[in-house]
């Protein structure tokens, strides 16, 4: 397998040089450049593909690192030189490299350095290896005899994660309970990642983050968040997954409701109509006379007087809330008066003469009277005359 991570340096005059990435590893969606003096001096970074950047003379570290994403999955990788700038012209007596092959577990390493051969490499020097599963950073430094610090000058060093299958392979996974929720209430996620991750790194789309690994999070204000988990586990040191969902916070429930008429009258409905917001998906009403029901919209009607207090509890699946009004009860009582105008009321009356009736009850909104000789009416106070003599009952009934 060829190099996912290289680059090539070439001399761009005044003291500049152009650096080339030519990394072969695909989908690469980042560059990180940093070129430092050696031992000591100030760092250069861009973020650029190809930059061009003022190099100083002497030795000078140079690392380019690279991200590459497919999926859910991001990967880094990157590789480092030690270089002698002898006016403005990089020189490296080998330019490191190598390949390796993967069979099951076994692991070949072969050293592909151009120029002057290395006299030391570390890290997996080119031989075969036998690997457990999981995730392995495939490393190899590359020295010369020139001395520094340790005894040899470092030219180079290449590392490429490689993953031996049957091993953690990690894949971000997570459920949150409930959802939606309210403001500043608790929502608690629960990591399902599979591969034995033991890193987790949570971002709640609000600004906040956790590094639990089943965090609880409230919310202040409503809203759609997009909440991110980032699992790894130290097999996969240059691996990790992602996986985003939405958390949903609404408006809590605030119960309400109206109810009429009020005052109403023994044996009548009253009508309650439920005016909650917040979405309530159920009903609980008491009437105050042990009387309940769990329509939205319910009428019940009393049969004895007094003020009843009523009780609303609206519910949806993440929150609760409860109202209470009072309603007044009176009693229906039918009754009325006779009026012959000017006659003496208690004395008969005469056929054919007009009689008045009175309507004097309470609590009444619809009238029948029956005259007692096979005529009605509906009115409340109706006139009527007798083409008879005799005598006769009159009945009054209110609703």
């Amino acid at each position: 397998m060829a190099n996912l991570v290289s680059f090539t340096m070439t001399n761009a005059g005044s003291g500049n040089i152009l650096f080339t990435d030519t990394s072969t590893a695909s989908n690469i969606t980042a560059w990180s450049w940093h070129i430092a003096p050696f031992p000591s001096g100030t760092q250069q970074n861009s973020t650029l593909q190809n930059p061009t950047l003022n190099i100083p003379y002497g030795i000078v570290d140079i690392t380019l690192g690279i991200t590459t994403t497919t999926g859910g999955s991001t990967t880094f990788y990157y590789t480092i030189y030690r270089v002698h700038i002898i006016s403005g012209v990089p020189s490296v007596a080998t330019t490191p490299s190598f390949t390796y092959s993967l069979t099951g577990t076994t692991l070949v390493t072969t050293d592909t350095s151009t120029g002057t051969p290395p006299i030391k490499i570390i890290g997996y020097p080119p031989g075969t290896y036998t690997l457990s599963t999981g995730w392995h950073d495939i490393s190899m430094s590359y020295y010369t005899s020139l001395t520094d610090y340790t005894g040899y000058y470092y030219l180079g060093e290449y590392h490429l994660p490689v993953f031996v299958a049957g091993g953690p392979s990690v894949v971000a996974a997570f459920t949150h309970t409930p959802d939606p929720q309210v403001p500043s209430s608790n929502v608690t996620f629960t990591d399902t990642s599979t591969g034995s991750p033991n890193n987790w790194n949570w971002d709640f789309g609000d600004g906040n983050t956790s590094t639990s690994r089943n965090p609880t999070h409230s919310y202040a204000a409503i809203g759609t968040y997009t909440v991110s988990l980032k699992v790894w586990n130290s097999g996969s040191y240059f691996y990790t997954n992602t996986v985003t969902h939405t958390a949903q916070i609404n408006a809590p429930i605030v119960a309400a409701f109206t109810l009429t008429p009020n005052p109403q009258y023994t044996g009548s409905n009253v009508t309650f109509t439920d005016t909650s917001t917040g979405s309530p998906t159920s009903w609980a009403w008491t009437f105050g006379d042990s009387g309940t029901s769990t329509s939205q919209n319910p009428t019940h009607s009393y049969s004895s007087i007094g003020t009843k207090t009523i009780q609303l509890t609206a519910t949806n699946a993440y929150s609760s809330n409860i109202i209470t009004h009072t309603v007044t009860i009176i009693a229906l009582v039918a009754a009325f008066t006779v009026d012959p105008k000017g006659l003496d009321p208690a004395a008969p009356q005469l056929a054919g003469q007009p009689i008045y009736f009175i309507d004097t009850s309470t609590g009444a909104s619809s009238w029948a009277w029956d005259f007692g000789d096979s005529n009605t009416s509906t009115s409340q106070n109706p006139t009527h005359s007798y083409s008879s003599a005799g005598t006769y009952v009159v009945t009054l009934t209110v609703t």
